[in-house]
């Protein structure tokens, strides 16, 4: 009697979830449609124009795309400030551009590991070297008290945004990482970018590259990006994005990859 009653508990529970999580997705679909289908308004339009060169360089069906894009990042996303700070729409408008711009080729993308944006007025404190000197960043992705959250620095938000002759910017440099995590780990081998016959022999560019950079023979790539292998494919990528037609002059045979990786040639 009893092995029966544990089988018909197991078959209520199991229809249970199956109830609880089909339900949950047709109330994420009804969002994601209705988010698609929100129109921008004018005023959020006009930041996207003044702002982002990305969106600038679109054609009118490219921008509609992208703007439903950014529609869709906000409406599953929260974006807040460190204790209380206000959150201005330049500032999402500036965060959910970072994060549509290197899946745009893409017909659509959810972030699986983010939920929460967290903007900091300054630097960002996270513990201390091992000379004790206390270490700050300007954005913030991982596992841990991380798991599901970017913390990322208004002021460098913005800057990322208004000069574009320095081949950063922390929030796309941020949202690659996010996509390099989206098969689990941020280890510069974004899987799910790429097919798998592809995945040792970019290991292997990213190593000669990474190698060059360090030891001089390419300056054109920032220092920052032979740190590891994942910062490499961040640095890369906010250049790829921030100044496509230099990048593609000195670096063709990288930006041949990304090419391929992100679906988009932004210098033909």
């Amino acid at each position: 009697m009893l092995p029966i009653v544990l089988i018909l508990f197991f078959i209520f529970l199991g229809f249970f979830f199956y109830k609880f999580l089909y339900k949950r997705s047709s109330i994420d679909d009804i969002r994601l449609l209705s988010a698609k289908n929100r129109q921008m308004q004018p005023h959020l339009r006009a930041i996207l124009n003044r702002k982002v060169s990305f969106y600038r360089r679109l054609n009118a069906y490219q921008k509609q795309k992208f703007e439903s894009d950014v529609m869709v990042f906000l409406e599953f996303t929260d974006i807040k400030g460190k204790n209380g700070m206000e959150v201005t729409d330049e500032d999402r408008m500036l965060i959910a551009s970072g994060a549509v711009i290197p899946v745009f080729g893409f017909k659509s993308w959810r972030y699986l590991h983010l939920q929460e944006v967290i903007l900091y007025p300054g630097n960002i404190p996270f513990g201390s070297d091992a000379n004790g000197r206390s270490m700050e960043a300007v954005g913030l992705v991982g596992g841990g008290y991380l798991q599901g959250k970017m913390l990322l620095s208004k002021p460098a938000l913005h800057h990322g945004f208004s000069d574009e002759d320095d081949k950063k910017n922390v929030i796309i440099h941020e949202f690659l990482h996010l996509l390099d995590k989206q098969d689990g780990t941020i280890d510069g081998v974004p899987k799910v970018l790429m097919e798998h016959p592809y995945i040792f022999p970019w290991m292997e560019m990213a190593r000669e590259e990474m190698l060059k950079i360090d030891k001089g023979e390419n300056n054109d790539i920032r220092k920052y990006g032979a740190t590891n292998r994942s910062e490499f494919f961040a640095v890369i990528g906010e250049y790829f994005f921030e100044k496509p037609y230099e990048f593609k002059q000195n670096n063709p045979k990288l930006y041949k990859v990304l090419s391929k990786f992100f679906n988009q040639r932004p210098a033909g």
